[in-house]
């Protein structure tokens, strides 16, 4: 066996971006009714317990991964 192993940190590329991957399975991969199911399953959860001051990055987090996304859970957690 010849060479050198190292561990080391991964370099980080100019178009590393934590909501790529997110962003296609929710506008590419998921039906309508899977998207249904996602939005309902995450506005349960805020409205179980997410605080006042907390909602506003809630929903930004989920408009950085699809504004529809976004829009619907702000929708769901402001009462519709």
């Amino acid at each position: 066996m010849a060479g050198e192993i190292v561990r080391s940190a991964s370099a980080k590329h100019r178009d590393d971006d934590d909501f790529v991957q997110p962003h296609a399975l929710y506008e590419t991969v998921m039906t309508q009714t899977g998207r249904e199911h996602l939005v309902t399953n995450i506005v349960n959860h805020v409205n179980g317990g997410v605080t006042a001051e907390v909602l506003p990055r809630v929903i930004e987090h989920w408009r950085s991964v699809h504004p529809d996304l976004g829009a619907r859970v702000a929708k769901g957690v402001n009462g519709g």
